[in-house]
């Protein structure tokens, strides 16, 4: 099993480019996050290039992509936007990037209906929901009046959507500049990544997939309560072993690197280990809200501690489905989970 290692010393700055591989750029656009870029990829496809993932919305994002179109694709038009994932760093300018050049959007579809259920988020019925979840996991006043205005301001970090040109699902395969690429659906971290892997060049591009340095957010949220996210991960990333130790992964975000197969483990690892810590937390019945500072410790603006307290109802979750722990509403509808009696 190869180590963890970056494939490059260099990184390019926001509005150039850097071949990564036969056929393919590296290039990075800014985000005002503590994670402060993201990384986008282009596939050369002939007579233009395939875009994969447009980056956040707003004018700074736009004025790098018409610089890279301008003077750094070899006076070769964009023909495709792929995007892996429905968040707004990397579907956020997308209906900007589609109308500007005129390229259809390929996108997988419970993905596409996430950002359409975000951007309905700002309806009453929608902040209903958001509210009684917000009490649920037991929230006070002060918490759940920062996390709902975070939650709206996300909702504002989109273009009007495009249509979708093509649907992408499990088991599809493309034909990206002469070459076939395999695509995957990855569910946890979003309802449906699509993570594409090409043979010829033994490359991934893996999204939030397969970071590097720091693990993507499975979080269990109001609208698929219903759902494993955790679970759906950890088949997710038990999959991607089936493809090789030595794979070149371009993730969105960090550098490319090689030692996928180290990678999938140590996230298996560290989820397994939050479920031991929360079982033995949980001795006693306890809430997410009171479980959150024990799990992530460090201080928490507004919008991590929503991520937070969504990552820890996720292996909550986990746990319950699988007999581990249980749960009770206690009499201020707060969700309290404890150890099975027994």
């Amino acid at each position: 099993m190869n180590a963890i290692r970056a494939a490059f010393t260099e990184i390019p700055a926001p509005g150039a480019v850097q071949p990564v591989a036969d056929g393919i750029l590296w290039l990075r656009m800014p985000l005002p996050f503590e994670l402060d870029h993201i990384n986008l990829y282009l596939i050369d496809d002939g007579d233009g290039w395939v875009a994969i993932d447009s980056g956040l919305v707003g004018e700074e994002t736009r004025g790098h992509w018409r610089r890279l179109v301008e003077q750094a694709l070899g006076g070769r038009p964009l023909k495709v936007l792929l995007v892996t994932h429905s968040h707004p760093d990397h579907l956020g300018s997308a209906g900007w990037l589609c109308r500007e050049y005129g390229i259809p959007l390929w996108i997988t579809r419970p993905e596409y209906r996430a950002a359409q259920a975000l951007l309905d988020s700002r309806s009453a019925d929608a902040a209903e929901d958001q509210q009684r979840y917000y009490r649920a996991v037991g929230m006070n006043r002060e918490q759940t009046e920062a996390v709902a205005t975070q939650v709206q301001r996300m909702a504002s970090a989109y273009d009007a959507l495009p249509p979708v040109g093509r649907v992408l699902g499990e088991g599809d395969e493309l034909q990206l500049g002469g070459r076939r690429w395999q695509v995957r659906v990855a569910k946890g971290h979003s309802p449906a990544h699509a993570v594409l892997y090409c043979p010829d060049l033994g490359v991934m591009l893996s999204g939030d997939q397969v970071l590097p340095r720091i693990s993507s957010n499975v979080g269990l949220y109001q609208d698929r309560l219903d759902s494993d996210p955790l679970g759906h991960w950890l088949e997710s990333l038990e999959r991607l072993l089936q493809w090789p130790d030595d794979t070149l992964v371009l993730p969105s975000h960090n550098e490319p690197f090689f030692g996928l197969h180290r990678r999938l483990h140590e996230l298996q690892a560290d989820h397994a280990d939050k479920l031991v810590q929360l079982e033995d937390f949980c001795r006693e019945p306890m809430s997410v809200m009171e479980l959150v500072p024990l799990m992530y410790p460090r201080r928490l603006g507004s919008m991590d501690l929503l991520l937070a307290a969504g990552e820890c109802l996720a292996h909550l979750h986990y746990l319950m489905q699988r007999g581990r722990l249980v749960h009770e509403s206690d009499a201020d509808g707060v969700w309290r989970f404890s150890l099975p009696s027994g």
